[in-house]
Order: structure tokens, then C-alpha cells, then sequence
């Protein structure tokens, strides 16, 4: 699908086996019947508190429970548009976000000094 969604983050902590810390959150039910069950383990092998781990799962949910919109991004860069097409792999990077999205729809526009290319993306 190319989004990165987590509807359940498992927090790994310090420790092995059953003295390991651990913290599991699973996103409303709002998100998982859209998305179903999508894990993410991290380890945090540093982390010796409980409820810290549980703040890095509560962030991590908020942050990749759904998809993030992007509403218009603009690139001064000279890519090639024939380059990639539909259904292709880009990473797209905006602050915080950095992520892998395939592309759903390509569109050019073209007028007197001026080219546009519009992605959507799944």
C-alpha cells in the first residue's frame, strides 16, 4: 500500500524475556476498522519506565494511525517527470515526515513559465 500505518505499537524496553518492560497501545477502533491490525515494534532498550514507553506508543499512534494529507507541496529541483509513473515508489520528505508513498495519479500542467506535477498519493 506504501503508507505507513500503525494501529498497534509494541514499545520494547529494558530487560529480556518476562523481566523485559514492555508497552503495547492499539489505536481506536475508528482506525483499526479502517486499517485492521498494523504492528510496529520499537525498541527503546534504554527505557526503564513503564509509562515512558507508553507516551512513545501514544505518539507514535497519533503520529501513523491514519494517513497524512499533503495538500500542495512545491520542488524547485529539475526531476525528470517521465522519470516515474503511476503505481512507482517515492520517498517524500517535509519536515517530520519521511516516508515511502506510491503514486496513485500523475498530472502535468503547463502554461507560459510555469510547470506543474501534481501526485496523488494511496
Amino acid at each position: 500500500m506504501g503508507l505507513n500505518i500503525i494501529t498497534q505499537s509494541h514499545q520494547l524496553g529494558n530487560g529480556s524475556g518476562s523481566d523485559q518492560v514492555t508497552a503495547v497501545k492499539t489505536a481506536s477502533s475508528t482506525y483499526t476498522n479502517k486499517w485492521y491490525l498494523q504492528e510496529k515494534y520499537t525498541s527503546n532498550t534504554s527505557v526503564i519506565e513503564v509509562t515512558t514507553l507508553e507516551d512513545a506508543a501514544d505518539k507514535e499512534l497519533l503520529l501513523n494511525q491514519d494517513a497524512n494529507i499533503v495538500t500542495s507541496l512545491s520542488v524547485n529541483n529539475h526531476i525528470d517527470p517521465t522519470s516515474y509513473d503511476i503505481g512507482d515508489n517515492v520517498t517524500v520528505k517535509i519536515l517530520e515526515l519521511n516516508a515511502l508513498y506510491r503514486i496513485k495519479t500523475k498530472s502535468y500542467q503547463v502554461s507560459q513559465g510555469s510547470e506543474v506535477i501534481g501526485l496523488e498519493f494511496y
